[in-house]
């Protein structure tokens, strides 16, 4: 350090001199660190051999580690392994020494440098192993520089890790390779002259074709020529092949070229060094010495190159390691010898003839490889692979230029890597392949050696046919065995014929019984297919392919197909589904036949099971990869030849019903519709079109307009395919012979209907599937909705066939549609109609992540054929296109809005589809509302227009111009519609006309019929439309376009922009919603036509509609749009009276002149139910929808009572408190017939409130032992508060403000529940739920209020006033009025919809979880007036505000609130000043468990500060290493649950355990997923857990066991002799031992399943699963001091508990059970960290068998310790007893019996008896510790086999009689 101030920085070398300078100073820097590292390993080698201490080894092995492993990574992993990831022993210490002493070099210090330890003789050597590979180096003197790889390495990782600037200075100046005492770079390698060396004429002579290999990896290195736009991947990877492909190959050719040229020339050691040279370059020093601690996986040179390749072409031999590396090594040993022998001509020949191919092997590997793998990517692609293939052709393409120049140059075009450029391998694998192929004799390569490969799909070699006769014969196809399978009409070429044998398999099944019928199904018997066709099954299944591994394989076989796509989507949410492995709906075909084998043990339903789901679904995926295959540009034949083999099958006679696969189930199917004679139209069809698709396939490598025509021809076979499914549906429904096959052929056709219309979808499905019996008086209807939709399944009634057959469901069958939602067309446009399907399609793929399906369908189309050409899709992004032939007035709008950009709809589309461009942030959700609504609003309204223009063109030109102006209307109205003028009343349309309906609820122009009435008129405007075009009223049609149709259509696209803005205006920046895509979406199809009316108006709509992820959406608030829009109508042609008022609301429309701003707030003498006039409350802060004014003046009350008291006047006071005055009741005809009173809204609470939650909580907290408070009912509790603050003189107001803080407050959260309540229950219609939220704000604002302003008398007015003094005044409001006030309009919002909590099951849900949270903030202002008081040390206020908010905390911790409650509740008072700061702390800790933080609360002078609880938190001790702190407070919902049933409210307790309310998790778009009890009690995923089988089978089959009994415990209407305390345990019990028991259970098994899984992100999540089966056990109530506090309510708790009864507690009160329980966790993580999964398993069993002893305990105490028979406990006796029998009845069948016979609701104490001693007899046998059940009432808990006892007392009496004798030995000694 000294030198380098001396010698470089006071003499400014850093300035005048780079070499003299900088390298210097980079020089002795990395000779310090070479030093600073010494230490560090003698102190890692002192500890292992010395200490012995594995922490401290640990430690100092990762501080050198990370140096060791950019050398060499085996080693490194070695000792990772040893002394981090295991437990450290000094058996391996030496071991352990010999590695790390191997990797000195890499650290750069030497034996020497380190010593020797206490001077014992380690052995260390600083020598380079002189052997590499089996070739050994004789010049030492070379070995120093063979470590160039090293560098390589460096590089790459330096590059991972974005140190980019590091990566080029190690490639420029060099790190490891010392030559002549000074460092030597790769980049001092690279710029050697090239012509200097032999080989350098081809490379030479090929000047100009590649750029400089310096520049090159320069480029690369600081991103800039061709790597400019590169990903990081892709520069990496460009350095990387660069250095080990071309420089390495290059050099070591060089040299060993330069040792032939200098053979037989003194001095022959010259020679020798160069050979040794090139030996070294070619095979690098990583992982030289093979050894127990190394392996091939990290080299960087040729040889590694030549490993790794092997794998893909198969050329590896025995021993892992390529052919050619290991002829290589052979080769350089023979060379060196005839090198030693001066053979010179001999080693000429060997170099040319054999080394030089050889070496070129794996870099024609290497380039193959690349090229079939990136085929398959775009230009845009971010892979690495991009840049690897052009790097490793850079070392190739030379030597071929020499032999074909114009095939190197193809090559050279296909594999450069150019970011955005043409398409990559532009011609094709296949086309690079052929021409190495031609060129591949004169490199003098063997084809052989090169090998072959594959993507799954083809397989690629170099080797022709001829060039295979030496070679084992392939199998051909057994078409003799087989047969002439399709009867001489098709020409099977492949192996794919094999699959034909699926007709064996079927046979067999049908002949045997059952259970042999079922093993053929999962595991096959006849089909042998290749592993390169089939790899991913047939490692399931021993080289057979079965029919179920089609299907169970089918979530990565057919993954993003659009078919399966569909189905999975279809079945993911079905019940039939939830109990199987594949909850998604993935393997659904194997879950149907599963049931029909088990469940039915019918071995001919589920083997057509399998035919017609299975089978079925397969030959359309292997359609699909044939497909897939010509969009690459490449022929399939063998998934061709799979896929018709599978339709027909071997043993197939043509024509006839006798066969086995699904040809024979056509024939069958058709017999019964006419189809009698010869073969039926369905299988002639499908063998024509096979060949068609044969055909197409063999030219997709010559043209890209054969994918189009293959596209359809396939969907025609699938098409075909449906036609035997639905005769046979309809043959079954008509014939009534077994229902279980009406369901199965409805299984196997019913998802087509759903991804094409959903309402009929939804009606089928009810009908034939969800029915357990069907009810044959719907068939007709049924057939008559199914036979509507054949056009989804692309099948006329023609293809049926003769329906007569089927006269008891119709004698008729049409196909199509009359009328378009009432709109008549002239022609037929059914096909055109049908578009809407696309978008229904595209967001089903969106919704299941298959976003390029999503996006092919866009690009492509697929239900509506091309006009015009007759093999092609007319796809939406076509119209979406600008088309110059046709009309493009309103497309021309949008070009000049979008800066002339002619596809900007497309553009926008294709980004969200690919998350690019603005969509790059966007959620999952906002990109699909954004497509879909984008399509909806734009490319539908433009096109449709666009029709609709070009009809007008053509009737003036004079040609029939109906056909397009029907178009049009179908594209605007759409097929899902139907045929009622109305449209269809289910809401699944997806044109123009649906968004008409959709939107005129939000704006109240609905007709009664629900249509909107601007739809109606657009309707009507069409039709005439129409009738002008027909009478050649030309002008008259165009009219009615510009003033008719487009501004109607204009209408529904400012209502949805605006309807968004609302929706927006409610959301944070953060947040992932969808509606966010959608309102982007909307204003982007509206503001075009608003710029040409008001540029200002345009900017300020689209800013605030804009998807941005900073600002908050909708900047500024809606009803800054809604007054741009008021601007800019009239501009555009709308009118604002078309466009109404949003919600119904006045003050939210766009006509200028607004009603809602006239008069506020005054008086009226309407009845109380009168809805129809609004009352604006604080100044215009919130207009109601609905008449609240009367409610609004019960502040009045507040006021009066203030001023009277203030006055002295409390008895006139009281009056008003008791009496009302100034808010009115009026009766139904408006009539006041008297005034509400604040002291009813108490006094009323036991008859209104008891069912509501935070009533009861208030309730629990305040109740004596006999219910009173006070001396009254508690349920009274404010009213006697108030009436104890009128008597008070010390504080004359005190009474007014109990009124607000209790009466008021505790009277508007009654509103709220009760609004919940009645949603819930469906009891809410038209304006009723806006009415309970403008009732409800009404209260707490008050009248007389003003924005912002405290001097008002209600709630509002408090949260003001406390907000101020908090420092939480933000703009206009306090932040918690702020916050409450958005929260209300969100609810009222949610309840806003017609009939939404009618019609949408989930809107109550999200309801509750808004008032959840108003409740939460509308204690802040309580809790504000507590600490203010406490620090004033006004006790009468402490009082009065703990009194109205510490109860809440009785609800999440019993403990907390006792602390409280005993200083701030119970008479006397009797905190001191000094503990005022632990009051408040305290009360600051229980902030979260209200919902809380201390943001929310804000500060006070002199208060304590507030800290959040940390995110990691301790559990009782145990500290989880992620943030489950959320998820843990699951025990608050069983605590509240305890609560609410405490006091009979069913439905609350009910509600909390469907809905939850404390456990969240965060979602992956950042927001917020509830866990709920019920969740956990019905999961599917429970079945990972071993025990669970047994659970199931003991509670008879009951999936959810446990939810089936809290459920029935939980109807108040379930007959029941059991007490509500019995009820209550019994619930509680059950949530505790069953529920939240086999929950952790499951979250165990979950992270042990993420450990051992290949998925990096699941491997990640392992940790986190482990910590929450910690949370579901610990919980947040106990706190987190280890030991945990008293009251938890999970098994934590529970043990503890019984612990004391049990005498197995610890020292500091803890259980046993729970110490290890903390110990086997922390255990457990640390094997997760590692990811050392095996012994988690044992873990997990250990973790199960100690949570049992707590149940065992609870049972047994129960039994025992229950004298008097108390009823109230045998509910709770009832549910431990059931949590563990399952257990026993494993261990002791007949001792379950006797326990379940003897425990029920009533037993006797001989009952007791009796179940008592069974179990203890029983648990012995359950693996269960004796010692850790422990003692109750002085007995063991474990009954003891009598040689057991015998011998406890042997040894007690030999210990006696020994201490007696002894004690008279001493007796007589001293005598």
């Amino acid at each position: 350090m000294n030198g380098i101030k001396s010698d470089i920085i006071d003499q400014g070398l850093c300035m005048t001199s780079l070499s003299d300078g900088y390298l210097e100073f980079r020089s002795r820097v990395n000779s310090i660190i070479r030093t600073m590292t010494i230490p560090l390993v003698q102190k890692f080698i002192w500890h292992m051999f010395i200490t012995k201490d594995s922490d401290f080894v640990e430690l100092y092995g990762l501080s050198i580690l990370p140096q060791i492993k950019v050398c060499d990574p085996s080693v490194y992993e070695y000792i990772l392994e040893k002394v981090v990831f295991g437990d450290f022993s000094f058996e391996t210490a030496d071991d352990i020494l010999r590695a790390l002493q191997g990797s000195y070099s890499c650290m750069g210090i030497t034996c020497n440098d380190v010593g020797e330890l206490n001077g014992r003789q380690d052995g260390c050597s600083d020598d380079i192993s002189a052997t590499l590979r089996g070739y050994e180096i004789t010049d030492q003197t070379l070995l120093p520089r063979i470590v160039f790889d090293r560098d390589i390495l460096q590089i790459k990782v330096l590059a991972t890790m974005g140190a980019w600037e590091s990566a080029l200075d190690l490639y420029a100046y060099g790190q490891n390779v010392v030559v002549g005492g000074s460092l030597n770079s790769l980049k001092d390698l690279v710029i050697s002259k090239i012509d200097t060396l032999h080989l350098g004429d081809n490379f030479q002579g090929f000047a100009g074709k590649f750029d400089d290999v310096d520049e090159y990896i320069n480029a690369a290195l600081v991103g800039d020529d061709m790597f400019i736009d590169a990903s990081n991947d892709q520069r990496i990877e460009g350095v990387g092949r660069m250095l080990q492909g071309l420089v390495t190959y290059l050099y070591a050719l060089g040299e060993l070229q330069n040792a032939s040229a200098n053979c037989g020339v003194d001095p022959l050691f010259n020679s020798l060094s160069s050979w040794d040279m090139g030996a070294a370059y070619l095979m690098g020093s990583i992982k030289a010495n093979i050894d127990e601690y190394h392996s091939d996986d990290f080299g960087q040179a040729w040889f590694a190159l030549a490993n790794e390749m092997c794998d893909y072409f198969g050329t590896c031999v025995s021993s892992g390691k390529a052919h050619a590396s290991e002829s290589l090594v052979d080769d350089l040993n023979t060379g060196k010898e005839l090198l030693n022998a001066k053979s010179c001509t001999e080693l000429s020949l060997l170099l040319e003839e054999d080394i030089t191919p050889t070496i070129l092997v794996p870099l024609i590997q290497g380039m193959l490889h690349y090229a079939v793998e990136n085929e398959e990517l775009s230009s845009s692609s971010e892979s690495g692979s991009l840049a690897a293939g052009d790097a490793l052709s850079r070392a190739i393409i030379p030597v071929m230029n020499a032999i074909d120049s114009d095939k190197s140059m193809q090559i050279m075009t296909n594999m450069k890597f150019e970011k955005g450029g043409s398409k990559p391998v532009e011609d094709g694998a296949e086309r690079v392949f052929a021409d190495v192929a031609a060129m591949i004799d004169g490199l003098k390569v063997d084809c052989d050696d090169i090998g072959h490969t594959s993507n799954n799909l083809v397989s690629f070699q170099i080797c022709s046919d001829d060039d295979l006769t030496d070679k084992p014969p392939v199998e051909p196809p057994v078409v003799g065995y087989l047969g002439d399978i399709a009867f001489g009409r098709y020409e099977f070429t492949s192996e794919g014929v094999h699959s034909a044998k699926f007709s064996l398999d079927v046979k067999e099944m049908r002949l045997t019984e059952n259970d042999q019928s079922y093993l053929i199904y999962k595991h096959g018997q006849n089909v042998g297919m290749s592993g390169d066709h089939f790899s991913g099954l047939l490692d399931q299944t021993d080289g057979i392919l079965s029919l179920s591994v089609i299907s169970t394989e089918s979530g990565v076989m057919m993954k993003n197909e659009p078919l399966y796509t569909i189905y999975s989507y279809a079945y993911k949410d079905e019940a039939i589904f939830k109990s199987s492995s594949y909850t998604d709906g993935a393997a659904y075909g194997d879950v149907v036949v599963e049931k029909a084998f088990n469940s039915k043990s019918d071995k001919n339903l589920g083997t057509t099971a399998a035919l017609v789901l299975n089978l079925w679904m397969f030959v359309v995926n292997r359609l699909q990869i044939v497909l897939k295959s010509c969009e690459m540009g490449k022929s399939n034949v063998f998934d061709i030849d799979v896929a018709l083999a599978s339709w027909i099958g071997t043993d197939q006679i043509e024509g006839s019903d006798d066969g086995f696969l699904l040809y024979s189930i056509a024939e069958q199917a058709g017999a019964h519709f006419g189809k009698t004679n010869g073969e039926v139209p369905v299988n002639t069809k499908i063998i024509d079109l096979f060949n068609d698709v044969k055909t197409l396939s063999r030219s997709c490598s010559l043209s890209t307009s054969v994918y189009p025509k293959l596209r359809m021809t396939i969907d025609k076979i699938i098409s075909q395919m449906n036609v035997p499914l639905i005769q046979n549906l309809l043959h079954y429904m008509n014939s009534q012979v077994d229902e279980n096959y009406i369901e199965l052929y409805a299984l196997s056709l019913l998802p087509q209907v759903a991804a094409c219309n959903p309402s009929v979808y939804s009606f089928l499905k009810e009908y034939l599937i969800d029915v357990d019996v069907h009810d044959t008086d719907t068939f007709p209807t049924v057939y008559s909705k199914l036979q509507s939709v054949f056009s989804c399944f692309g099948i006329s009634c023609d293809d049926i066939g003769d329906i007569s057959s089927i006269s008891s469901l119709s004698t008729s069958c049409r196909n199509g549609q009359d009328s378009i939602a009432g709109y008549v067309p002239s022609s037929d446009v059914r096909e055109f109609l049908y578009i809407d399907r696309d978008i229904v399609q595209i967001e089903i793929f969106m919704k299941m992540d298959a976003f390029e399906t999503a996006s092919d369908y866009f690009v492509h189309g697929h239900n509506v054929k091309e006009p015009f050409v007759y093999d092609e899709y007319l796809s939406l992004k076509e119209m979406s296109m600008d088309h110059p032939d046709i009309d493009q007035r309103p497309f021309d709008t949008f070009i000049m809005y979008n800066d002339g950009n002619r596809n900007f709809a497309s553009d926008w589309i294709m980004e969200a589809l690919s998350k690019s461009g603005p969509f790059q942030y966007a959620s999952k959700e906002q990109r699909i509302s954004f497509v879909v609504r984008a399509i909806q609003s734009i490319v539908v309204f433009t096109h449709g227009l666009r029709e609709l223009y070009g009809a007008v063109g053509k009737c003036k030109g004079g040609i029939d111009s109906s056909v397009r102006w029907d178009r049009g209307a179908a594209i605007l109205i759409g097929s899902n519609e139907g045929t009622e003028r109305s449209g269809s009343p289910t809401g699944h349309g997806k044109m123009m006309f649906a968004l008409g309906k959709e939107m005129c609820k939000h704006f109240s122009n609905c007709m009664v019929s629900g249509n909107s009435l601007n739809d109606q008129q657009l309707v009507d405007s069409l039709q005439k439309g129409l009738e002008f075009l027909e009478s050649k009223d030309c002008d008259k049609a165009l009219e009615l376009i510009e003033n008719g149709i487009r501004p109607e259509l204009l209408v529904s696209l400012v209502q949805a922009t605006l309807h968004f803005a609302m929706l927006n205006d409610l959301l944070s920046a953060e947040s992932m919603n969808g509606s966010l895509g959608a309102g982007f979406a909307f204003s982007q199809s509206i503001v075009p036509f608003v710029n040409l009316s008001d540029e200002t108006s345009a900017n300020l709509i689209g800013s605030n509609m804009n998807l941005q992820f900073i600002d908050d959406p909708v900047k500024d608030g809606a009803p800054a749009v809604f007054s741009a829009f008021a601007t800019a109508l009239v501009g555009i042609g709308v009118d604002c009276e078309d466009i109404g008022n949003y919600n119904g609301n006045l003050g939210l429309g766009v006509c200028s002149e607004n009603p809602a701003d006239t008069g506020s707030g005054t008086k009226t003498t309407l009845p109380d139910g009168t809805k129809s006039t609004s009352t604006s409350l604080a100044d215009g802060l919130y207009t109601t929808t609905t008449y609240v004014q009367n409610r609004a003046e019960i502040a009045l009350d507040v006021k009066d009572i203030e001023s009277l008291l203030k006055s002295d006047k409390a008895t006139l006071a009281m009056g008003i408190y008791e009496d009302g005055f100034h808010s009115a009741i009026y009766n139904e005809i408006g009539e006041k017939i008297g005034d509400r009173s604040l002291a009813d809204f108490s006094r009323s609470a036991p008859q209104i409130m008891a069912k509501e939650p935070t009533y009861n909580i208030f309730r629990y907290a305040l109740e004596d032992d006999n219910g009173l408070y006070l001396g009254r009912d508690v349920g009274l509790y404010a009213d006697t508060i108030v009436l104890g603050a009128f008597g008070n003189t010390n504080s004359r107001t005190l009474a007014s403000e109990a009124i607000v803080a209790l009466n008021l407050w505790m009277f508007v959260v009654h509103e709220l529940h009760q609004t919940v309540d009645k949603c819930k229950g469906k009891l809410l219609t038209d304006d009723d739920g806006v009415h309970s939220m403008d009732e409800a704000v009404a209260y707490y604002i008050g009248d007389g209020q003003q924005t912002g302003d405290s001097k008002g008398h209600s709630l509002y007015a408090l949260a003001e006033y406390m907000g101020e003094l908090f420092e939480q005044d933000e703009a206009d409001q306090t932040r918690v009025n702020r916050i409450i006030m958005k929260l209300f309009n969100q609810a009222k919002l949610e309840v806003s919809f017609a009939s939404a909590c009618i019609n949408n099951p989930s809107t109550h849900v999200r309801l509750r979880e808004i008032v959840n949270k108003i409740v939460s903030q509308m204690a802040v202002p309580l809790l504000q007036k507590l600490i203010y008081s406490l620090r004033k040390n006004d006790r009468d206020r402490v009082k009065l505000y703990a009194q109205s908010v510490v109860p809440l905390i009785a609800g999440c911790s019993d403990s907390t609130f006792s602390f409280l409650r005993d200083r701030l509740i119970l008479e006397g008072n009797i905190f001191n000043a000094i503990d005022v700061d632990d009051i408040i702390e305290k009360l600051q800790s229980a902030y979260s468990c209200l919902g809380l933080t201390c943001v929310d609360v804000g500060t006070y002078e002199g208060v304590p500060a507030c800290h959040d609880k940390p995110p990691q938190s301790s559990l009782a001790g145990y500290v989880p290493k992620s943030d489950i702190s959320e998820f843990s407070k699951l025990d608050l919902d069983l605590h509240q649950i305890y609560i609410f049933l405490k006091f009979g409210a069913f439905n609350a307790a009910e509600d909390l355990y469907t809905m939850g309310k404390h456990s969240t998790l965060k979602k992956l778009d950042g927001g917020e997923e509830i866990i709920t009890l019920r969740q956990l009690a019905t999961q599917s995923a429970r079945s990972i857990v071993p025990s669970f089988d047994m659970f199931e089978r003991y509670f008879d089959q009951d999936f959810d066991y446990s939810n089936s009994m809290v459920k029935r415990t939980l109807d108040p209407n379930e007959p029941t002799m059991v007490s509500l305390k019995e009820r209550t345990k019994l619930v509680v019990t059950t949530l505790q031992s069953m529920v939240v028991y086999m929950a952790a259970l499951q979250k165990i098994y979950d992270a042990i399943e993420d450990c051992e899984s290949t998925d990096s992100f699941r491997n990640a999540n392992a940790i986190e699963e482990w910590d929450r089966a910690a949370g579901l056990l610990i919980g947040s109530m106990e706190g987190a001091n280890e030991g945990g506090r008293q009251g938890g309510m999970m098994m934590y708790g529970l043990a503890k508990e019984q612990c004391k009864q049990f005498d197995v507690c610890t020292n500091s009160g803890d259980a046993k059970v729970n110490e290890r329980l903390i110990t086997l966790f922390y255990a457990g993580r640390s094997e997760l960290t590692a990811r050392n999964c095996p012994p988690l398993h044992k873990a997990a069993e250990k973790i199960e068998i100690l949570l049992q002893i707590p149940l065992i305990q609870s049972t047994l105490s129960l039994m025992i310790l229950n004298p008097s028979m108390n009823e109230d406990n045998f509910g709770e006796l009832y549910a431990f007893s059931r949590s563990i029998l399952p257990y026993v009845e494993e261990a002791d069948r007949d001792a379950s019996q006797i326990i379940a016979k003897n425990i029920d609701f009533r037993p006797t104490k001989g009952n007791l008896d009796a179940a008592m001693m069974a179990l203890k007899d029983a648990i012995p046998k359950m693996g269960v510790d004796c010692d850790l059940v422990g003692r109750l009432d002085g007995k063991s808990a474990c009954a003891k086999s009598t040689a057991t006892s015998h011998t406890g007392s042997f040894v007690l009496s030999l210990s006696t009689c020994t201490v007696l004798s002894f004690v008279g030995v001493i007796v007589t000694f001293l005598m």
